[in-house]
Formats: C-alpha cells, sequence, structure tokens
C-alpha cells in the first residue's frame, strides 16, 4: 500500500492478540480513515475475540470504516462470533472481503521482492536492484493493478484484460503455440511475474492444458532468450521471470 501511495498508515488498530493482524490507513481521496484485520485462523473462538476485538474498535472510533479480509468459515448463525459479524459488517459503513489465491500470490511474490532487494538478494539484467529501484519499477510497470484485492479495496483500479482464448483446433501444436504467445505476452505487460502467477493466468485461459506442459512452455521461452529467470536458484514456486529486452544495433546491454 505505501509502494502504491497510500497515505497514513498506522499499525495495529486492534488491541490485544489480534493487533498484528489489524492497520488503519487514510482513503486515496482522503476522505475517510480505513481499518483492515485480516484473519484467517480457522478456530471459530479465536474469530470471535476478533470480532469482539473489531467491535471494541468500532466503538471507539465512530469515524472509521472496518474491512475484514477473510476466506475462512464465519461459523453458524448462532455463534458469537458469527452475531458480532452480523451486527459489524451486515452494514453499508463496513465490508467484509473474500480474497483469493491469486491476490495472495501477488502480495507474497512482491513481499519476497522487498525482502530481497533489503538483502541485495535481488538482481535483474545482472545488475542488483535496490529497495527503491524495485518500488519505482513496481509503480511504471504497474504490477500490483492485477491483483484482485487491492482492486477490491479501491487502492489501484479494478481494471480487467481482454482473455486470449484457444482456438477451436484439434491439433495440439497448434494451441501449444497459442499459449507460448500469451505466456510471452502475459510477460511483456507485467515486465515482472512470478512463475507460479504465470502458470496460473494460462490455467486461467487453457484449463484443458497440463501445468507440466506450461512449465516446458515457458522454458523454452528461455531458451529462445525472450524471458529469463530473476532468480534461477530459487524454487520454482518462487521462481520470478523478467522480460529480455530487445537490443538495437549500436546500443549496449
Amino acid at each position: 500500500m505505501a509502494v502504491l501511495g497510500v497515505q497514513q498508515i498506522k499499525r495495529k488498530l486492534l488491541s490485544g492478540k489480534y493487533s498484528s493482524y489489524s492497520f488503519s490507513y487514510r482513503s486515496l481521496d482522503r476522505s475517510k480513515q480505513l481499518g483492515i484485520l485480516w484473519n484467517e485462523d480457522a478456530n471459530l473462538k479465536s474469530f470471535s475475540h476478533a470480532m469482539k476485538a473489531c467491535e471494541k474498535a468500532v466503538s471507539s472510533n465512530k469515524n472509521i470504516t472496518l474491512i475484514m479480509i477473510r476466506a475462512e468459515s464465519l461459523g453458524k448463525t448462532n455463534n458469537q462470533g458469527y452475531k458480532i459479524y452480523q451486527q459489524i459488517f451486515n452494514n453499508i459503513s463496513n465490508h467484509h472481503i473474500k480474497p483469493n489465491l491469486e491476490s495472495v500470490h501477488y502480495l507474497k511474490t512482491y513481499q519476497k521482492l522487498k525482502n530481497d532487494a533489503i538483502s541485495g538478494d535481488l538482481v535483474l539484467n545482472f545488475e542488483p536492484l535496490s529497495l527503491t529501484e524495485l518500488e519505482k519499477l513496481v509503480c511504471e510497470t504497474k504490477v500490483l493493478y492485477q491483483c484482485p484485492l487491492l482492486q477490491d479495496l479501491e487502492i489501484v483500479p479494478a481494471i480487467t484484460y481482454k482473455k486470449i482464448k484457444p482456438k477451436d483446433t484439434d491439433k495440439e501444436q497448434e494451441l501449444l503455440r497459442e499459449i507460448k504467445e500469451f505466456l510471452l505476452n502475459l510477460v511483456k505487460h507485467h515486465h515482472l511475474l512470478g512463475q507460479q502467477i504465470l502458470i496460473q493466468q494460462a490455467k486461467s485461459q487453457f484449463a484443458e492444458v497440463e501445468e507440466k506442459k506450461i512449465e516446458n512452455l515457458i522454458q523454452e521461452l528461455v531458451q529462445d532468450q525472450k524471458i529469463c529467470f530473476v532468480n534461477p536458484n530459487s524454487k520454482p514456486k518462487e521462481r520470478l521471470i523478467c522480460l529480455i529486452p530487445k537490443v538495437t544495433v549500436g546500443a549496449s546491454k
């Protein structure tokens, strides 16, 4: 949020155990103060305690809009936690957002990039990338604009890109060429992307194709020197992919 220009970010909105899972910030139009709790604890007794903490935060600050991020179950209607949840979030003031796995991958990838930049382990085009340079690159490429959760929070605009559909053909090679082109176009658009996110994006468009074949196509693009791994020695799920820019005649790499 900070790298995307969000102001007045304050840690530990809630008190007690759930303070580290919460924070507050000023909306981009500066019209209101927003509070976030992200809680995925499956234990419903724990969820009840979290709701009590939310109840306390709302009662002590009437001007704050509270947003709970949670994909886990809310429990049954007769549970105490669910009853408090209904009182707080079943109105126009506060909101409940269910995150998806794609959002988690975006945020986790950026967290990994940031940590690597701080430690000096992030390399792009054979040059170390500082945290300031990473933040500038993230802003310029708008790579986080495709994170559904950030769109739901209205931190970034809700932009959807035209999906590429496979042609109705029985020729597997023709389909694989289309997927390969899709993968390359995706990297061209984002400039920097996690391998796992790239695979998932391809699977969302070409559900009938095995993940292993998509991985093979990524390797082919690397061999074709169209793309490269920023951290080739990392585990496959942690690898980052960037575009290899074309070098014009007379230009230095």
